[in-house]
């Protein structure tokens, strides 16, 4: 969609596979066993087979796992293979130096090239800002914020931006919950979360103008705190 309709020609498939390929054996990211995946999400594995739809065990990124259902709240046991127990340790290992609790306000440019990254630091909760600044003149700029951040952090910093498309074309991921009563106990807070999807029904073409509108069936966590944020 991305060649075809919005011009992002320059980078293939292809091109992206090798790096794919390596950030799933950097982080361990494997398919669940089947024999691990709790009860809600069997549920969905279930129903799913018996409607004769495609559903299967997804891949996570975790090493050892204990299977405790914590992971929305942070890994007890760092089986989760996150950032902070993965490429952060090999940046630091290999001579980065980590700065916490600073925000990125703006980079500077001359022409095309960043040449100085101005920052605020936060207070300790990383909420507000301080007085205190930060200046960083880089060999290079890696952005880095995902998908709200980064193009804020660009924009703001007036990035040059040949294509057109900064910040634009910003895709969000809406969750329509469906909720059911089983005969049977279904405790989903332990085990693995999201273990089970279905992708059957990932490439719809809407009849009114031809547009992919399309989603996947999942089964979320349903840990008293997340429960409770989605019904109070």
């Amino acid at each position: 969609m991305w060649h075809s309709k919005h011009g992002a020609a320059s980078v293939s498939v292809q091109d992206l596979v090798p790096h794919w390929e390596w950030t799933e054996q950097r982080l361990n990211i494997t398919e669940i066993p089947l024999e691990a995946v709790n009860k809600n999400n069997r549920t969905l594995y279930d129903g799913a087979k018996a409607l004769g739809i495609v559903a299967q065990p997804v891949k996570r990124n975790v090493r050892g796992c204990a299977l405790t259902g914590s992971c929305g709240h942070g890994c007890p046991i760092d089986a989760k293979q996150s950032m902070e127990v993965t490429i952060l340790p090999d940046a630091i290992a290999a001579g980065a130096s980590l700065v916490s609790r600073c925000r990125v306000d703006k980079i500077v440019y001359q022409g095309a090239r960043a040449v100085r990254v101005e920052g605020s630091f936060l207070d300790g909760f990383g909420r507000e800002e301080t007085d205190i600044k930060a200046i960083v003149k880089p060999l290079l700029v890696i952005t880095s914020g995902g998908a709200i951040n980064s193009p804020a952090v660009l924009l703001r910093s007036g990035t040059p931006d040949r294509s057109g498309m900064l910040g634009r074309r910003t895709f969000l991921h809406p969750v329509i919950a469906s909720v059911a009563v089983f005969p049977e106990q279904v405790r989903g807070f332990f085990g693995a979360p999201q273990s089970i999807a279905s992708h059957a029904f990932a490439h719809r073409q809407q009849e009114t103008n031809g547009e992919e509108v399309s989603y996947f069936l999942e089964a979320g966590p349903v840990h008293p705190m997340l429960s409770s944020v989605a019904w109070g």
